[in-house]
């Protein structure tokens, strides 16, 4: 079974995407690196990005389908 195969089996019916005159698979993935890999997203500033990319993505029709960006542990430093 070719490469190509083996993807097409995976891809169900409920991952497609239905618009008007289209049907598609769109995958992506966000990567916020900041300089020198610090936490900068921290307190209400934190609070402000997560509002900012849930709304953006509801505007989009975006599902967000792993999450680890909002979680706590990411926005807040160690001590």
């Amino acid at each position: 079974m070719g490469e190509l195969e083996a993807k097409r089996e995976r891809v169900t019916r409920h991952d497609l995407r239905h618009d008007r005159h289209t049907v598609s698979l769109l995958t992506d993935h966000l990567v916020f690196s900041p300089k020198y890999r610090g936490k900068v997203l921290l307190g209400d500033v934190a609070e402000a990005a997560e509002e900012i990319i849930r709304e953006t993505c509801k505007e989009l029709d975006i599902d967000i389908i792993d999450k680890p960006f909002f979680r706590k542990e990411s926005f807040t430093k160690e001590t």
